[in-house]
């Protein structure tokens, strides 16, 4: 499992952002800057996110 905060990667907004995972093609949901996103990841696998700043 790994986890981070938006404002980690250095996205601000104070409007948020849709979070989409890639593979799946479907947003996973909203999160603010200080938001925690967490994902299980396999020990060799990867997961590919994409945050969208909300207008």
């Amino acid at each position: 499992t790994g986890s981070f905060t938006l404002k980690d990667l250095g996205l601000t907004s104070q409007r948020g952002y849709n979070v989409l995972d890639l593979w799946a093609g479907q947003i996973v949901g909203t999160y603010m800057p200080g938001s925690t996103y967490t994902a299980t990841v396999p020990p060799t696998g990867v997961t590919f996110i994409k945050a969208i700043a909300l207008n």
